[in-house]
């Protein structure tokens, strides 16, 4: 929300200074909603203004791509606006030094170094690549490939590992105490993460960890347990029992440990005892058994316990021995690893940190120069900086880690109590060691918030307050610091006892899972409320207005726990839309096809095929499975042999054959099977992200023939995954496998993702996401869930800030000896991020704040949000939810009846209706696909190509291989177009930008199959999230422009008056021996036929460029033709293309249309099979 007009502000000095005070390096402390990005464009315009530097030396660092793309837009807009005022109060007929500033700095805002921090380190490493040991030319890698290629390392090095000869007994012994290959690939993986430490883990281990220091504390432990045996044993003569349960599990091991172990005794020696003693592993339980049957339970508790303490540390020990040897060796092998990767100039994204931050610690001349070139950085969100970023930064200039002394000058923004990104090394102590580096003049403070209402802002200031004081941040040492509101203009018309509502206070269900459905309930009965009742809430530009139900987001601490608030949405009718990638991959779609994905890879992955069955891609139920078994063995497995029954599976789509005459032909199942069979068979003809595309789209099909519910949305998360497959697989290097791989990770839980999803913005839905993604953003009404932490699962390595050496910890038996104190440390930091993670939740709602407290016993949170309210003296208002809707518990009991207790004679009757429309569609999609299943595939954009080839036939059918299938029918720009080893498509003098100009492109598309055609509402707010989404933010406005010229074209506004068009139109057939698959971007109908319209983002010299296009754009448009004619059985009137130019749109109509459908018609039959 703007602060203009607002007046003085109690923060204004320190405002004013962030502008004005340009020289002197600052520390901003900027709470949630103030206006820091605002603060930050006032400075760099101020800077460019007053001659204190060019917008080129500016350096500003931000989080993320989008909001990267967002600043740069913001201080475009900011030297636009002071340029128009400069104009305007110019007397002079020469322009004056700071509007020659300003212009100048509009011309070269693209070149300015607004951008991630990794994009920064990219162009200090591009400047200084010798310097930095790398090629001249480097490649980066996309976070995808850059994942996909560390699993890859992962595996290999342990690999080696387990080749190693010198690590055998190592590797064996730590198996036979637990660690496994799981394990390992985990340590790894955290090494690979963490490998600029691999080099100080190396040393740490040989300094710390010694042999002779194990040695030395096995010696003594061994001294002690034998003490304690001999202590012990007579006192078991005095037990009454012998059936006692401490009797019966202590007795046999203090019998075993009488004179086992010596002190002299080397650790392979130890080791081999025990575990010949101890087969079933040494792991007891403390305590235990019945006073009643010993004269003093107490003692012999004591001496069993000490027992137990001392094998589980000489357990500990031993492994201690054995995994730092591993540990250094995979160290080594990680460290060559990324040498290796430096020579071949192949860096993943934390590479390119690495190496930049080595560049300038140990390079002074260049760290120099970097400061000469970028006199002024800003790093926004500083917070979210782990230690090596924060080192990058500092070494600009100084040559050594002081902020504060030499070289560029800073200005850090950050907030401690939005510090929630842990798992990418953010470190809140080092934002406070940065923060103490500062002259305490230099540290200022921004608390105005504009974003939220009084009431809202009064409540969270309690609340947190509360709770950092007397929770996991009290620990850390973070100290609370309060946010002001700032009152909007004019009238509020949400009362405030009614800005801040709390659900289920006294909901105490006795497991998570009743917790999050009886708080699915009552959310979406609250929100159907609210929209019903049309609820006051203030737009983007301050007005107050009606809620709709885009205005609503639904916050999670983490994934996959959001299925029963989608049920609830769903049983009230309210649309919603997953908008985080994490819920995006965790979603039932996602693993519907995915198991698809992994059938067709692997046939013999049977679980997979009757997963997918299962689903509703295919709605087959167990009664269907069934029925099929007992019609094969019918039909042919009971008159087989026993040897030749064993060669055949039932589950095996690719044997299972049958006549029309057979009873087989009848079953779903089959037909599902033959379904997949034909994708299978079309694997071998496609390259890996073609193909999985193709399967996309024929899962988007049966979605959408079999009516699932909410398939739009399904639809659109298969499509999401993919594009995600282009990008994966667009090199080549990919396979299917590794895709699944990929998509596999990402749907761990462990996995992290924290970017939003782009949101389709014309619909009216409530977003459903994580708090992690909802950074950043900001909604009128905000519902936050899920409030307890929950444990992170999985292996842990811990460093101990001295010694710098790591602990280990996997589960509670399985863990190094000195991790437990670390792991308490991690704990509480674990849990106080998990208090700021609820303060970035609760800072997103602009005018109501809906807080779920329904809980089982383990959630701490909500007893103690409770408990804040109920103070006598907080001072806060806000309202119980079944107190401020009476008619709530009624509905809640009426919904909940209604989704379980359905009768079974209506359900019953919906299912056969929906097994029989879905039998229909399958026995319908099989006889239309039966004769095309071993045919290749071609888009009309592949047809384009081949018609323009001058080759002869045998070639022709070759390069057809090349370009059976592309899935959305854009053009792929080659900018070496003349390559032989690449068949380019348009004949043009290209201004190319590279992968830039091919993204330019799709953000086009994309923000027009979004738009409003009509209205245009929204034109600049959805160019710029599709240029964002196609990491090209620089392009924002002129992508906006292309599409304004194409709105205000005749063919887009013929198509807006008929009221009869489709965009992203899909369509497909079969031509000859061929299957054409497209999208077509424009489909308008008319009285006298259908008109086809084509966008074209081609950068043209002049006409005669686009004279040479169309002599191939002419070809794909036939084919359109041919296809739309066959499938939808009327005429096409004419092919449009639009080409969208810096100078305007550019209307071309295919010329002769009939005589080039004829010939493309010719060009497929010619095509051998």
């Amino acid at each position: 929300m703007s602060n203009e007009g607002k007046g003085n502000l109690g923060d204004q000095n320190a405002r004013d200074r962030i502008k004005l005070d340009t020289s002197a390096p600052l520390f901003v402390k900027a709470g949630a909603g103030t206006g820091k990005t605002t603060a930050l464009v006032n400075r760099i315009v101020e800077l460019v203004a007053s001659g204190a530097a060019e917008i080129t030396e500016i350096a500003a660092i931000t989080f993320t791509e989008n909001s990267a793309g967002d600043l740069k837009e913001r201080v475009g807009q900011g030297l636009e606006g002071l340029a128009a005022a400069l104009n305007q109060n110019n007397l002079k007929d020469q322009p004056s030094a700071e509007l020659i500033r300003v212009e100048a700095a509009l011309r070269e805002i693209d070149l300015a170094p607004i951008s991630t921090l990794h994009g920064f380190a990219r162009r200090i490493l591009r400047q200084f690549p010798i310097e930095a040991g790398l090629p001249i030319v480097f490649e980066t890698l996309s976070p995808e490939e850059g994942n996909l290629e560390r699993d890859e390392r992962v595996k290999r090095i342990v690999e080696i590992l387990f080749s190693e000869p010198n690590l055998q007994e190592e590797v064996l012994a730590l198996h036979k105490l637990g660690l496994t290959e799981v394990h390992l690939i985990s340590i790894t993986k955290i090494l690979e993460d963490n490998w600029d430490r691999c080099e100080e883990i190396n040393i740490a281990v040989e300094n710390f960890k010694n042999l002779d220091i194990t040695l030395s504390k096995i010696a003594n432990l061994i001294v002690k347990l034998n003490q304690l045996v001999e202590r012990g044993l007579p006192i078991f003569r005095e037990c009454k029992n012998e059936n006692d349960k401490l009797f019966v599990k202590a007795l046999p091991v203090f019998t075993k440990l009488k004179n086992l172990l010596q002190p002299s005794d080397s650790p392979d020696v130890i080791f081999g005892k025990l575990l010949e003693s101890f087969p079933e592993g040494i792991s007891f339980t403390r305590n235990g058994g019945d006073k009643k049957y010993w004269r003093d339970i107490g003692k012999i508790q004591v001496e069993w316990n000490q027992i137990v303490d001392g094998l589980t540390l000489l357990r500990k020990l031993m492994f201690d021995s054995k995994i730092y040897k591993v540990i250094s060796f995979l160290s080594r092998c990680i460290l060559e690893e990324a040498n290796e990767r430096l020579r071949n100039g192949t860096l993943g994204s934390h590479d390119q940190l690495v190496v930049t931050r080595n560049l300038l610690r140990d390079n002074s001349d260049v760290a120099n120069i970097a400061s000469q070139l970028y006199p002024r950085v800003m790093i926004d969100e500083f917070q979210d900086s782990d230690p090596l970023q924060v080192e990058i930064a500092s070494y600009l200039g100084t040559g050594d880690a002081n902020i504060n002394e030499g070289g560029s000058i800073f200005c850090f923004v950050g907030d401690a109590k939005q510090s929630i990104f842990a798992f990418r090394r953010a470190d809140v102590e080092a934002y406070n060691e940065v923060k103490e580096m500062f002259d305490p003049g230099n540290v200022i403070s921004l608390d105005n918030n504009f974003r939220s209402l009084p009431g809202v802002i009064n409540w969270i200031n309690h609340v947190c307050s509360t709770i950092f004081s007397t929770a996991a941040n009290s620990e850390v040492g973070l100290i609370y610091d309060p946010i002001v509101p700032v009152l909007p203009d004019g009238e509020i018309k949400i009362p405030e006892d009614q800005q801040v509502i709390l659900l289920g206070k006294d909901c105490n269900a006795k497991d998570i899972g009743e917790a999050r459905e009886k708080a699915g309930v009552e959310i979406a009965s609250t929100i159907r409320n609210l929209i019903e009742t049309k609820r006051q809430v203030r737009g983007k530009d301050g007005q107050w207005r009606s809620a709709k139900y885009s205005d609503v987001a639904i916050l999670f601490p983490r994934r996959k726990a959001s299925s029963e608030i989608e049920a609830a949405l769903n049983a009230h009718s309210i649309p919603f839309r997953l908008a985080s990638q994490s819920f995006i991959f965790g979603c039932s779609e996602i693993a519907d096809y995915m198991n698809l994905l992994k059938v067709l890879n692997d046939p013999s992955d049977h679980v997979a095929l009757l997963g997918v069955m299962r689903s509703p891609i295919f709605g087959i139920n167990d009664d269907d499975l069934l029925q099929y078994a007992n019609l094969c063995h019918q039909s042919r497995l009971d008159n087989l042999q026993d040897s030749e029954r064993k060669k055949i599976s039932l589950w095996d789509f690719r044997t299972v054959k049958c006549s029309e005459s057979d009873t087989l032909s009848n079953s779903a199942v089959f037909s599902a099977m033959e379904f997949i069979n034909g994708l299978y068979e079309s694997k071998h003809s496609m390259e890996p992200g073609l193909f999985i595309g193709h399967v996309g789209h024929q899962t988007e099909l049966l979605l959408k023939e079999l009516g699932k519910e909410r398939s739009k949305d399904g639809i659109r998360r298969i499509r999401y995954i993919t594009a995600k497959a282009r990008e994966i697989c667009e090199n080549g290097s990919r396979s299917l496998n590794d895709f699944i791989m990929w998509l596999d990770q990402m749907r761990d839980d462990n996995s992290r993702v924290p970017e939003a999803v782009l949101p389709e913005l014309h619909e009216d839905a409530v977003d459903i996401m994580t708090i992690h993604s909802a950074k950043g953003l900001e909604y009128p009404i905000v519902v936050v869930c899920d409030l307890g932490q929950g444990q992170k699962n999985g292996a842990k390595m811990l460093f101990d800030s001295g010694t710098n050496y790591p602990e280990l910890h996997f589960n509670k038996e399985l863990n190094t000896s000195n991790s437990a104190d670390l792991l308490k440390v991690e704990n509480v930091r674990s849990a106080a991020e998990h208090e700021r993670l609820l303060y970035v939740a609760f800072t997103r709602a602009r005018d109501m704040l809906i807080i779920s407290l329904h809980r089982e016993s383990r959630n701490k949170y909500a007893p103690l949000i409770i408990e804040a309210c109920d103070m006598d003296d907080s001072g806060i208002k806000y309202s119980f939810g079944s107190e401020l809707f009476g008619h709530l518990d009624d509905e809640i009991s009426s919904i909940s009846n209604s989704t379980g207790g359905a009768s079974s004679e209506s359900l019953a009757d919906e299912v056969q209706i929906y097994l029989a429309g879905r039998e229909s569609f399958i026995d319908k999609y099989v006889a239309e696909t039966a004769s095309r299943r071993s045919q290749y595939n071609l888009s009309p954009t592949g047809i384009a190509r081949l018609a323009k080839m001058e080759l002869d036939s045998q070639d022709l059918n070759s390069h057809s291989n090349r370009l059976l299938y592309e899935l959305d029918g854009y053009e792929l720009e080659s900018e070496t177009a003349d390559s032989e080893d690449k068949i380019g498509l348009i004949p043009l003098n290209l201004k190319s930008r590279g992968r830039a100009g091919t993204s330019v492109g799709k953000a086009v598309h994309s923000t027009l199959q979004t738009i409003d055609l009509s209205t245009g509402e929204n034109l600049q707010e959805i160019a710029a999230y599709f240029a964002n989404s196609e990491l090209v933010p620089q392009y924002a406005s002129e992508i906006s422009k292309l599409v304004s010229y194409a709105l205000a074209s005749p063919i887009v506004l013929s198509a807006v008056n008929s009221g009869r068009y489709w965009r992203e139109f899909y369509i497909g057939t079969s031509i000859g021996n061929r299957n054409i698959e497209g999208y077509i971007d424009l489909l308008i109908q008319t009285p006298e036929g259908f008109r086809i319209v084509d966008f074209k983002t081609d950068r043209s010299e002049s006409e005669s460029d686009i004279d040479n296009a169309m002599e191939t754009y002419e070809y794909q448009g036939a084919t359109y033709a041919l296809a739309v004619e066959k499938v939808l059985g009327r005429p096409v009137v004419d092919v449009t293309f639009l080409f969208l130019q810096e100078s305007g749109a550019i209307e071309r109509k295919s010329r002769d249309l009939k005589a080039k459908v004829q010939e493309v018609r010719s060009l497929i039959d010619s095509l051998v099979q």
